[in-house]
Order: C-alpha cells, then sequence, then structure tokens
C-alpha cells in the first residue's frame, strides 16, 4: 500500500467510497500523540458528526481494503471528520500536521483528478436518459455550475434518496445505460444518474446558480392522443338498426329486455337520423 510522509510520520494511503480516509490510529500517528486518544475525543464529540459523510463504520470483511488491523473492523474519517476532529488538537505542531495532511493527502487525489482532467479531451454535454427519464451525471452538473464532483457526490449521500432521486450504475445496469445512450462516451466503472428531483435538491442544496440542460428545466406535458371525430354515414344507421333488431329477436322470450331494446332501437334511430341529415 503507498505512503505519504506526513511531519515525520508516515501514512498509508486508504480509500473508501471513491475519497481518501484516515483511521483514529493514522490520527494519533500523524499529530504524535498516544495511542487512542484520536478515539477518546472523537467518542466524546461522536453526536456532532454524521455517518456516511464524516465516517464510517468498517465491517470485519472490509478491513483489508482500508488498512485497518482489528478484526472488528472500526471507524475511518473522511476529510470532514478529520478536520472537526483536529480541532480538539490546538498546539501549534497540530496546525502544521493539519495542513499538511489535507494537502498532501485529502487534496492531493483531487489535484490528480484535476491534472487528468485538463489531459482529456474538451467536455461535450449530451442529453441522457435512464429507464425513460433524463437524468445528469455529477460530471455534468460539475461542467455547468463549477461546482466539483466530490462535493456534487457528498451532497447527493447526504440530502438525496437512491432510487428515487438518483441511482448509482455498475456493472449490467452501467452496460445497458451506456448502451440507451451511445453518444456517451466517457471510460468510467460507475456513474451516479442524478434524476430532476436529485437535481433540484442539489441545486438548491449547493446553492447552485447556472444555464442547466433544457431536460432538467421544461415542464414535459404528457402527449396525449388527439381524438378524431367520426360522423356515421347511412350505411352506418342501417348497420347498427339491424343489429339491434337481431338483439330485439335473440331476447323475444324476456319481454322486459325487449321494452328495453325498443327503447334504444327508437333513441338510436333518431339520433342516427338525426346525423346523417347533417351530412
Amino acid at each position: 500500500m503507498n505512503e505519504i510522509t506526513i511531519g515525520k510520520a508516515n501514512v498509508s494511503i486508504k480509500e473508501y467510497k471513491g475519497q481518501r480516509v484516515v483511521t483514529l490510529s493514522d490520527i494519533d500517528t500523524v499529530h504524535g500523540r498516544a495511542d487512542g486518544t484520536a478515539r477518546r475525543n472523537f467518542n466524546h464529540n461522536r453526536q456532532h458528526f454524521i455517518e456516511g459523510e464524516d465516517y464510517f463504520k468498517i465491517q470485519p470483511n472490509e478491513i483489508r481494503t482500508v488498512g485497518i488491523k482489528s478484526n472488528n473492523g472500526g471507524i475511518i474519517l473522511t476529510e470532514s471528520g478529520y478536520l472537526m476532529l483536529a480541532k480538539s488538537f490546538t498546539d501549534s505542531i497540530a496546525w502544521e500536521v493539519q495542513r499538511a495532511l489535507v494537502k498532501s493527502y485529502f487534496r492531493a487525489k483531487e489535484q490528480t483528478y484535476e491534472q487528468t482532467k485538463l489531459e482529456e479531451k474538451p467536455y461535450e454535454y449530451v442529453d441522457k436518459f435512464y429507464k425513460g427519464k433524463p437524468v445528469l451525471t455529477a460530471a455534468d452538473i460539475e461542467h455547468f455550475s463549477g461546482v466539483s464532483h466530490t462535493t456534487i457526490d457528498h451532497a447527493l449521500r447526504r440530502i438525496c434518496k437512491e432510487h428515487t432521486d438518483f441511482d448509482l450504475l455498475k456493472g449490467a445496469d452501467l452496460t445497458a445505460f451506456k448502451k440507451g445512450n451511445p453518444n456517451y462516451t466517457r471510460s468510467v466503472s460507475s456513474v451516479f444518474v442524478i434524476y430532476k428531483s436529485g437535481f433540484d435538491k442539489l441545486t438548491e442544496y449547493c446553492k447552485i446558480r447556472a444555464e442547466i440542460p433544457e431536460i432538467m428545466t421544461e415542464n414535459k406535458v404528457e402527449k396525449k392522443e388527439t381524438l378524431v371525430s367520426y360522423r356515421p354515414d347511412s350505411n352506418d344507421c342501417i348497420c347498427t338498426l339491424t343489429v339491434l333488431n337481431w338483439i330485439r329477436k335473440a331476447l323475444s322470450y324476456n319481454e322486459e329486455a325487449v321494452n328495453a331494446i325498443d327503447d334504444v332501437i327508437k333513441s338510436c334511430s333518431m339520433t342516427l337520423s338525426a346525423i346523417c341529415s347533417i351530412k
């Protein structure tokens, strides 16, 4: 596993759900604190941390992916979680370590991403649909608004509901999405597709004020079938009356039914005759 030197300590690079994270043990190491200090401070202020945004609980089957030694799993902190916890370290060295860890560790991946993005061909937006609904990707929103894809990803997990406001496509779902949108040619292993409801929430949460694709601004009016009026001719009148007379004969054993049919025949005869007379 690759390492980064922060001050006098080496920290192994750990990533979880597409973002860099640190363990509580890492924090003790880089800040030169006694083992358990970061854990104690975290537990003391835990009510202020948001799970899924500031920290994650790692299950035993995931420990190897993030370098946790405990077989029982553990806690990992995101950049926001680390910055919150670092408030409890107030000495001058702590400030230097905090600055170095943020710039050289957490932000390093984003800087690499930005450099890679500059080397790619210019971004081109294309309308996209998933399951019949218009969608945007995080890259689309970043392109139109200037809000980083990292911020968008975090906001999605915090304020939006999966399968209602967005979907994370992988494997067969991603293949189907690309097949249905042949103009979408970006090479990715997974992608967030964001529905209009999710985009509206992101717009409010991230204060997005930018020109956006029409598919996310237009109020689509459902197309309704136009009914073509049809005026019967004399042949229609004759056929209708003939059918009604056959029905009357078939029901001749039932006086009540015959009377009802007679009323229908009389009504239809008058109506159809009136319609035909207009022609």
